[in-house]
């Protein structure tokens, strides 16, 4: 037997030891970050922490980049119609998508053109209640 195979094998038979001893923790969610992040609102947190910790694994946006890519691919946005002029941005939603159901909140209703309009109006819009929630936006 080669010396590779040895060592596979050993490898192997180590790995089989000590799978038996991991704990188990059914819907757990494990994210493993460099640093805590703020909180779980990237509107709210402006460090890449927070911004990593959640935009990608909690959240979704209309469009994102293709991996690796500045390329923009659809998300919540199944497409999207730019005019002429560049002025206007026509996003073509998927159906379908779901809230997520919190202890404090229970969907009744999939996602929908007014949720977008709300997520950049909070943002954009200074007479807006939510605008100044957790500061000025960065």
């Amino acid at each position: 037997m080669s010396a590779f195979k040895k060592i596979v094998r050993l490898v192997l038979a180590g790995a089989f030891m000590t799978a038996g001893t991991w704990p188990v923790q059914a819907k757990a969610f494990v994210y493993c970050s460099e640093a805590s992040p703020e909180g779980f609102d990237p509107a709210a947190c402006t460090s890449s922490t927070t911004f990593d910790a959640s935009a990608h694994n909690i959240y979704n946006q209309l469009v994102r980049f293709a991996p690796g890519t500045t390329d923009l691919v659809p998300d919540l946005a199944k497409s999207w119609d730019i005019s002429d002029d560049g002025k206007v941005i026509i996003f073509h939603l998927r159906r379908g998508v779901n809230f997520h159901i919190t202890d404090y909140f229970t969907p009744t209703r999939d996602l929908n053109a007014d949720d977008v309009v709300f997520s950049l109006t909070r943002q954009t819009d200074e007479n807006s209640p939510y605008y100044n929630y957790a500061g000025a936006y960065a």
